[in-house]
């Protein structure tokens, strides 16, 4: 387990660098599966179509963001699994 810059312990990564929409959104959805209540976990895009993908996709499934940042290309987000 880790912590992002702003304390938070982060569970799990992924690392979606690389991959162009719609990957980014489908490993996203597939991780996202995999984390447990509760948790935090990281995701991480450079492909600029994904970051509202990344909003809407945890609007809809019951994640809340809890961090985003960009720096250069590289666009992170920290989430949690909320109960539902």
């Amino acid at each position: 387990m880790s912590k992002n810059n702003k304390g938070i312990d982060i569970s799990e990564e992924l690392d979606t660098t690389g991959l162009h929409c719609p990957e980014p959104l489908n490993e996203l959805k597939r991780f996202g599966k995999t984390v447990e209540i509760g948790q935090c976990f990281k995701a991480i895009t450079d492909d600029p179509e994904s970051e509202d993908d990344f909003k809407q996709w945890a609007k809809n499934s019951n994640i809340e963001i809890i961090d985003s940042a960009q720096e250069g290309s590289l666009i992170y987000f920290t989430f949690k699994k909320k109960d539902k």
